[in-house]
């Protein structure tokens, strides 16, 4: 049994480094703590801290004793049965799988129902596809601090957040073919890195970066809704236009990414 729970053990750690779904990464994590301290309780019945140790013990330390003098020492015991050392394993064992199903059954019902499934696994792009402007469509009134706290704060602080996720996403789909990590697949000295954006004037007038965004420059399409009618069909009408909130998402997340360092495709 202790063979098993060690290959059980790492199992579960192996399986949760490797696993991206943070579900079921957090359910083998768990799984694998569970399985970690039941293989301890067997250490706690059978180990030399243990009753059936010191019943052992002292068997050990009367074995050369007669009976009669075994029956006048009260404090002496009498020999446990040897088929009692297993019951703390079967014990322990049965502890772990109880434990083991009781945290995966929350998960297996989950997953029972497709549309759950589907819906706990999607990238939130996917459940939020991009969607043509509406005729009214505005940008959002975001204060200029918190713009300013979206970009300059760490990625790894603010990954979490919807509009860092969006960003990510929208970006991954539309940007990163010519961008990825931030580069410049097309002029490789026109990066998004600070290094490049600081060369070429983009920091001091960073409003010329929203207007590549919206309005496109050279081989690189725009997003805005009324790009058309400012750069032109050939320029943008190769692309779905996004929102006012959505450009502003994307921008952002680029901006963050900048200050952080660029890793990955986003």
């Amino acid at each position: 049994l202790d063979t098993i729970f060690q290959s059980a053990l790492v199992d579960c750690f192996l399986t949760a480094k490797m696993v991206k779904d943070p579900i079921r990464r957090r359910v083998a994590y768990r799984a694998g703590m569970i399985l970690l301290v039941a293989a301890a309780l067997p250490q706690v019945f059978c180990g030399p801290f243990s009753e059936i140790s010191r019943v052992a013990d002292r068997q050990r330390n009367t074995a050369h004793l007669s009976p009669s003098e075994l029956s006048t020492d009260s404090r002496r015991v009498a020999p446990a049965s040897t088929s009692t050392s297993s019951v703390p394993y079967i014990a322990a064992f049965t502890v772990a799988a109880c434990l083991v199903l009781s945290t995966l059954l929350p998960t297996a019902a989950v997953a029972q129902d497709p549309m759950m499934a589907e819906l706990d696994q999607r990238p939130y792009i996917e459940r939020n596809p991009p969607q043509p402007p509406p005729d009214d469509d505005k940008a959002p009134d975001i204060a200029p601090e918190e713009r300013q706290r979206r970009r300059t704060t760490p990625s790894k602080d603010i990954s979490s957040e919807e509009w860092y996720e969006y960003g990510k996403d929208v970006f991954v789909a539309k940007c990163a073919g010519c961008h990825p990590g931030g580069m410049n697949q097309v002029r490789v000295s026109k990066g998004l890195n600070l290094e490049d954006l600081e060369r070429w004037g983009f920091l001091k007038e960073p409003q010329k970066i929203t207007e590549i965004i919206r309005y496109g420059k050279g081989t690189m399409p725009g997003f805005a809704k009324d790009c058309p009618e400012k750069s032109g069909y050939q320029q943008c009408g190769v692309v779905v236009p996004l929102d006012e909130a959505t450009l502003i998402d994307v921008e952002d997340f680029m901006m963050n990414r900048a200050n952080s360092g660029w890793r990955g495709r986003g």
